[in-house]
């Protein structure tokens, strides 16, 4: 499967031309992002889309990013302050919701403020959703990753269960939940098919928004295409120990199928995945073999190859204590203390 998605899937890069060119509202939310919005300002500006409106909401940052965003506001992008999260919300999703209703595009193209885009990317994006007759792309970024960290546990939730489980190319063709790929740091959707799920209010307590928003399109019907894009897309998801911890801690339960017996399976179906061939000359063979295919399709570090065992000990750990803190409803993220319903 690794080696079918490396050689087939689609890249964000080789978009066709565009058929025609709809309005697209580009919306990002901004929680405590004030290190991060010079470049990000950088990137939007370059962006060569020609009917394109930008939303940036900021989302009851504690730091200097409403301050920042209130002194750039210009001509090229609208700044607007969100409102108090309300009870039964999860931050992201009603931040998304808010933007929504101020969007006036007939393309929603929903960005985390981390991303650093290529010129050409929302196009690019645009016209995959064309010309796949597509009613949502979402793309897989470039992860960059410095910390030994970031190079160790990443590859493990961003690449190798995307590359080896899912048919990418045929994952919009096929409309099934359970194969569902949503990644909301870059996903397009054609408003009049969110409007139809009830977007971000119908998955306001979800932690995986993003799936969860994927899954209902594709419950009405409506194709989710997912694309490679590490030549158009970069996004550095955590920088610290701290973060990842935090980071992973509040979604990797969910991802596991958000109860006991998933994290048993998962946890379990894992270690014999990744660690048994380490036991074996002939099984390690296999297994280098799918790290070097995620390492050539994602553009990863060779280090990640080589920082493997220390990536599953730390995955499997993260695991476990992730669904300790959500059993006991102690999960944090940006500040802010996340009771999923």
């Amino acid at each position: 499967m690794a080696l079918l998605n490396g050689v087939t899937a689609f890249r964000l890069e080789n978009a066709p031309p565009l058929l025609e060119k709809p309005k697209v509202s580009f919306l990002i939310p901004l929680r405590n992002e004030s290190s991060r919005i010079e470049i990000l300002l950088k990137k939007l500006k370059g962006l060569t889309y020609p009917y394109l409106e930008i939303i940036l909401l900021n989302d009851e940052s504690t730091d200097e990013t409403g301050k920042l965003l209130q002194e750039y506001s210009g001509a090229f992008f609208k700044y607007v302050n969100g409102k108090p999260l309300p009870p039964g919300w999860i931050g992201k999703s009603w931040a998304c919701f808010q933007l929504s209703q101020i969007a006036s595009g007939e393309v929603l193209l929903f960005c985390d403020a981390d991303v650093e885009m290529s010129p050409k990317s929302v196009e690019r994006t645009v016209a995959w959703m064309q010309s796949q007759n597509a009613d949502a792309v979402t793309a897989l970024p470039f992860q960059k990753m410095e910390t030994v960290w970031e190079k160790a546990i990443i590859p493990f939730v961003m690449h190798l269960p995307i590359l080896g489980l899912v048919p990418l190319r045929w994952v919009a063709a096929l409309k099934n939940k359970s194969l569902v790929v949503a990644n909301g740091q870059w996903f397009g959707i054609q408003k009049t098919a969110y409007e139809k799920v009830g977007g971000h209010e119908s998955v306001k307590s979800s932690l995986l928004e993003d799936m969860d928003l994927a899954k209902n399109l594709v419950k009405e019907g409506s194709p989710v295409l997912p694309v490679v894009g590490v030549k158009d897309l970069e996004v550095r998801m955590y920088r610290s120990w701290k973060e990842i911890e935090e980071g992973f801690t509040k979604n990797l339960f969910y991802l596991a199928g958000g109860s006991l017996g998933g994290v048993v399976f998962v946890f379990c179906f894992s270690s014999i995945l990744y660690f048994v061939p380490l036991t074996s000359l002939g099984l390690l063979g296999g297994l280098i073999f799918l790290r070097v295919i995620c390492l050539w399709t994602f553009q990863s570090s060779w280090k990640t190859l080589l920082l493997h065992p220390v990536g599953l000990l730390g995955i499997l750990w993260l695991l476990v204590r992730s669904s300790f803190a959500h059993y006991r409803q102690k999960i944090v993220w940006r500040g802010r203390k996340v009771i999923p319903t």
